[in-house]
């Protein structure tokens, strides 16, 4: 590093991966697009972060300072493989400390996320999973009484009644 990270203060903000060439010291625009360098940097803020050829560079003052070197990277750990989701719904949890892991996403229709010693897993949902039968005063409605999209139904004070679609009521 040319100048050393003491006057830094504040967040960093990564910005992403450079197109240009970025050195220790310089004060090249990265070329990433969506990030408004200006000329010499002149938009650039202190704790500004980009990568380019698989080092880190931080802005501060007025000239980029490589963080680390080739071999120690401040953000490696951070950063999870995008080989590791491989269907769509796929959910990302840790299987142990700093252990990313895949959870594929549930099959079938009534499935909900539980948890099976300390490790999320799918389950399968049944009516006294949510409480139907534990729950006084409530009337559960049968499927059967709603028979075409845009049915409306509404308790008569005895039962549960179908009001059609288009039906004056």
């Amino acid at each position: 590093m040319t100048g050393g990270l003491a006057g830094l203060s504040g967040a960093m903000h990564f910005r992403g991966i450079a197109t240009n060439a970025v050195t220790d010291g310089g004060h090249e625009n990265p070329g990433i697009t969506g990030y408004d360098f200006g000329t010499d940097g002149a938009n650039a803020v202190d704790g500004d972060v980009v990568v380019y050829g698989q080092k880190e560079y931080v802005w501060v003052t007025n000239a980029w300072e490589e963080l680390g070197d080739e071999g120690s990277f401040a953000f490696d750990n951070a950063v999870i493989h995008n080989n590791l989701l491989t269907t769509a719904g796929d959910l990302i949890y840790a299987s142990s400390a700093n252990t990313p892991a895949r959870l594929a996403i549930g099959t079938g229709n009534n499935k909900f996320l539980t948890v099976s010693n300390g490790l999320p897993v799918w389950g399968t949902v049944s009516n006294t999973d949510v409480g139907l039968g534990n729950v006084d005063n409530v009337k559960q409605i049968p499927f059967s009484a709603a028979t075409t999209a845009g049915d409306i139904l509404y308790f008569n004070g005895t039962s549960y009644t179908r009001l059609g679609i288009g039906t004056a009521g």
